[in-house]
């Protein structure tokens, strides 16, 4: 299937232009919005976004195809969509974002569909309902286990970035002179993340790339994401990675499972063992854990590549990073609050801590939403889709 082409406009100037990360929305115009009348040609069930191809005649009655971004199936059907919603020759009323550039294209809005019922896309997390509702523990879970996994739903990142400690030293955050502006449901928009070199925690070195990361992301030419490529998030990194991808969990007596569903990634920790004499270095390491207090999963990493990011500000780290992660079943099952604390030496000035939280999801199964076959690189943040060269066995 060929798309018309997205150019995206961009500003040569240093830290000055809109986003064009994965999952952002800055090639379109916020500020104005258009309806076409139109006849579907194709609807594309796909990840990490789905789009719409619809024909739309133009002033001389001639078909004109606008190719039309919409959200990521896992997101969809949470809203009661699902692959045929739209089918070709279905003929619907669409109110898109167009374009900056004036390429037949935008970022989809609401459709109006024959029956007249009206469709929207909500793009934030924080569209989920302001009371969440509370897992269910498991049924004949022992008492000192906190019970993470359900059959019923996840748990929903609040954000995509780390929140900082209660005290002490704390994560990379935005440059505060480029505020960092996710996706949201207000129409401002989102804007690339440039980090805040001046983050005591980070050596010389680390400084240095990440100043070049900065420039490269703010003209355009690399804005990397792990999830918008299709690549592992690293820990803690993995805690970060799609703003509306759901975390799952699965547990047994020997180990826990932890599943994002983006791509899917998946993440092994191995309860009341020893770390190995000698982990051999990869992107998700070597995690073993224990139960503390009947309500908190502790997580102890090691054995991490250098081939990841600690977080989505593009934060390098060496493979002696460390991570202790401690999840806590919080408010009654209302809430997972998770307290991180970093450590390495060839990349931090000193020990740093982090937060992330997490609410119940919406009330779906875990959905596969696989990332790599149909990813489309549209923007900086993607980079080339990761290929296996060689078998593995």
């Amino acid at each position: 299937m060929k798309f018309a082409t997205l150019t995206l406009a961009c500003s040569a100037a240093l830290y000055a232009f809109p986003a064009v990360a994965h999952h952002s929305f800055a090639m379109f115009d916020a500020n104005k919005t258009i309806t076409l009348q139109g006849t579907v040609k194709e609807f594309e069930w796909t990840n990490p976004h789905s789009w719409i191809l619809l024909n739309v005649a133009n002033g001389r009655g001639q078909p004109e195809q606008w190719t039309i971004e919409a959200g990521a199936p896992a997101g969809l059907v949470r809203q009661g969509w699902g692959p045929k919603t739209l089918t070709p020759g279905m003929k619907v009323a669409a109110t898109i974002h167009p374009l900056k550039d004036g390429t037949h294209g935008g970022q989809f809005l609401t459709v109006r569909l024959p029956d007249g019922a009206q469709r929207s896309l909500v793009f934030a997390q924080g569209a989920l309902p302001a009371i969440y509702p509370v897992l269910p523990a498991a049924a004949e879970k022992p008492a000192n286990i906190p019970a993470l996994a359900s059959a019923q739903g996840g748990w929903a990142k609040v954000a995509d970035d780390f929140q900082p400690p209660l005290s002490g030293p704390g994560p990379v955050s935005f440059d505060k002179a480029h505020p960092y502006i996710p996706n949201n449901l207000s129409g401002t928009q989102a804007m690339v993340r440039i980090a805040d070199l001046s983050n005591p925690i980070l050596m010389p070195w680390a400084v240095a790339r990440m100043r070049k990361a900065n420039e490269d992301a703010a003209a355009g030419r690399d804005a990397f994401e792990a999830r918008a490529s299709c690549r592992p998030g690293g820990v803690p990194g993995f805690l970060l990675m799609g703003r509306v991808n759901p975390l799952y969990f699965i547990q047994t007596p020997k180990e826990v499972i932890m599943m994002n569903e983006g791509g899917p990634e998946i993440r092994r920790i191995y309860l009341n063992v020893p770390h190995t004499a000698n982990p051999k270095p990869s992107a998700y390491g070597e995690s073993v854990g224990h139960y503390e207090n009947g309500d908190t999963l502790v997580v102890d990493t090691v054995g991490l590549s250098d081939d990841t990011f600690v977080d989505n500000y593009r934060t390098p780290h060496t493979t002696a990073l460390h991570v202790v992660e401690r999840f806590r079943w919080a408010e009654g099952g209302k809430a997972l609050a998770v307290s991180i604390s970093i450590d390495d030496p060839g990349a931090f000035n000193m020990a740093w801590s982090a937060r992330q939280t997490y609410h119940p999801s919406l009330p779906k199964p875990f959905l596969e939403t696989i990332c790599a076959e149909n990813n489309r690189r549209i923007d900086a943040s993607v980079s080339a889709i990761p290929r296996a060269e060689n078998p593995d066995f």
